[in-house]
C-alpha cells in the first residue's frame, strides 16, 4: 500500500480494534502497539495549503465538518485532549504541503502538546529540505514497495465484484506480458488492475503503459472527459491529458533542456 492508504489504514484498524470489529486476517499485526493513545487524528496536508498550525488544521478538516452548531464546545475540548492525553497526530502528504510564507519545513505544533506522537507521511524527495534534515526524528521509515501484488490486485478486483476465474486470468496476463516489473508501487498496481478491468491491453510497451498512467493522473485533475490524439500508438487511449497539455508540454521541455545541459556537462 502508498503511504495515504498506510496513515488511512492505522486509522480504520486502531478504531476497528478498539470497537471489536477488526477482521484480525487483514489488520497490521502489530496494532497493539497503538492501543495505549487515547485519539488518532488524522490531516490530509493538501487540503490544509492555507493553514500554517496543525490545530488550525485540525479545526478546518475535523471540527467544522462534524460538530457544526457545537463548535465552540468541541474546540475547547481538542484543547483539552491535545494538551493532557496521549494521542496520534498523523500527518498525509508533507511533499504536498508548502508554508504560505515560505519559512516553516514542517506545520507548527505549539510545544505544550508533547503528548502528541506525530505520523508524517511523504515522499521520498521532500526529506531533502535541510531544515528537515536538522530536525529531530525519532524514526524514518521508509515503503519499498508491494510485497505480494498479487494479493494486493485481488482486493482491487474484489472491489469490481471480480470472481476468482478472472483473478486467475489476471495472473496469466501479467506473466504472459511481461508486466511483473510494473507490480512493485501500489499506484501501477492499481493502473495495471483498473486498465485491465476497463478492456485496455497491456502489451508490455513502456510507452503504451505510462501513457495511460500520465493520463489516470490528469484524470485526478480534470472531470472533463476529453480526447486526444497525439500518436495513435502512444496515446490512442487517453482522454485526460489534452486539457493540462500546454502545462505538461513547458515541463517535458524543461527536463530536455535540463538532462542535455547535464549531458554536456558530463561530456566536457
Amino acid at each position: 500500500m502508498g503511504k495515504t492508504t498506510l496513515a488511512a489504514k492505522i486509522v480504520h484498524d486502531l478504531c476497528s480494534s478498539v470497537s471489536g470489529s477488526c477482521d484480525q486476517d487483514t489488520r497490521f499485526k502489530d496494532i497493539e502497539a497503538l492501543l495505549g493513545l487515547q485519539f488518532v487524528l488524522h490531516i490530509v496536508l493538501r487540503e490544509s495549503t492555507d493553514h500554517r498550525e496543525k490545530i488550525e488544521m485540525i479545526e478546518y478538516q475535523i471540527i467544522d465538518m462534524i460538530c457544526g452548531e457545537e463548535r465552540a464546545k468541541a474546540l475547547h475540548l481538542l484543547q483539552q485532549i491535545i494538551n493532557k492525553e496521549t494521542c496520534l497526530v498523523i500527518q498525509d502528504g508533507l511533499d504536498e504541503w508548502a508554508d504560505p510564507k515560505r519559512k516553516l519545513a514542517l506545520p507548527l505544533m505549539v510545544s505544550s502538546h508533547h503528548q502528541c506522537t506525530v505520523l508524517i507521511t511523504t515522499r521520498s524527495w521532500r526529506m531533502n529540505d535541510q531544515r528537515i534534515k536538522n530536525l529531530h526524528i525519532d524514526l524514518l521509515l521508509v515503503l519499498e514497495g508491494v510485497d505480494d501484488p498479487f494479493e494486493q490486485s485481488k482486493r482491487i478486483l474484489c472491489c469490481f465484484n471480480i470472481n476468482d476465474v478472472y483473478r486467475k486470468e489476471f495472473e496469466k496476463y501479467i506473466f504472459k506480458n511481461s508486466l511483473e516489473e510494473l507490480l512493485k508501487t501500489p499506484m501501477l498496481v492499481s493502473l495495471v488492475v483498473c486498465s485491465r478491468v476497463e478492456g485496455f491491453q497491456l502489451t508490455g510497451s513502456k510507452c503504451n503503459i505510462y501513457a495511460l498512467l500520465l493520463d489516470c493522473l490528469f484524470k485526478k485533475q480534470t472531470a472533463k472527459r476529453m480526447f486526444m490524439i497525439l500518436h495513435q500508438y502512444l496515446v490512442s487511449s487517453t482522454q485526460n491529458i489534452c486539457n493540462r497539455m500546454s502545462r505538461f508540454g513547458i515541463f517535458c521541455q524543461n527536463l530536455h533542456l535540463k538532462d542535455c545541459f547535464h549531458l554536456k556537462r558530463k561530456a566536457l
